[in-house]
């Protein structure tokens, strides 16, 4: 009879435990599965595949170099690049000024990308081979694109940019590139 009643008492707390469990995971919010900081820009990638990035200054892409004393190409890549097949989305934060080149180049996975008003340009290339892309989001109203920076894939920006919709201010750099790239333009 005790030993019933222990076992009773036993099942009884993993079941709570396993409720409390999952209450607990269905609030919608996701874990943060990687996280770092360079310079002053924090990032976060959780579960659900939403990179974030918070802080001030430039988001740095990947730097490739030539070593003229062995001929060998050297990399410099910022931590959330080990990451990049996760990535579904990426959220630009306020107060990041600039994306560098190669900043978010072969995401295979990112679906969405989000930038903040207070980002001032997007290099050549910061956005290039991520064949899933479907929205790009430009909050700011002098945000200044240069040629290629998002969607170059085999020399032509085209490639990709049909399935692409952007958005962002009407008149602004955002609405001349979708244009010119012929993909899809919202006024947000």
């Amino acid at each position: 009879m005790k030993r019933t009643a222990k076992l009773t008492s036993v099942a009884a707390l993993l079941a709570a435990l396993v409720l409390i469990f999952c209450v607990g995971c269905s609030d919608g919010s996701s874990a943060v599965v990687a996280q770092g900081k360079v310079d002053n820009i924090r990032w976060a990638l959780d579960d659900a595949g939403k990179l974030s990035f918070t802080g001030t200054g430039a988001l740095p892409g990947v730097e490739y170099s030539l070593n003229m004393d062995t001929g060998l190409s050297d990399t410099v890549r910022p931590q959330w690049y080990d990451y990049r097949d996760q990535v579904e989305e990426v959220i630009v934060g306020a107060n990041i000024d600039s994306v560098s080149m190669n900043a978010f180049m072969s995401f295979s996975s990112m679906r969405v990308l989000d930038i903040s008003a207070t980002v001032e340009s997007i290099d050549g290339y910061a956005v290039s081979g991520c064949p899933a892309l479907e929205k790009v989001i430009i909050r700011g109203e002098h945000t200044e694109l240069e040629r290629f920076c998002i969607g170059y894939v085999g020399g032509v920006p085209e490639d990709v940019m049909s399935d692409v919709t952007f958005e962002g201010v009407r008149g602004s750099d955002t609405e001349r590139y979708a244009s010119a790239c012929g993909a899809d333009f919202d006024a947000l």
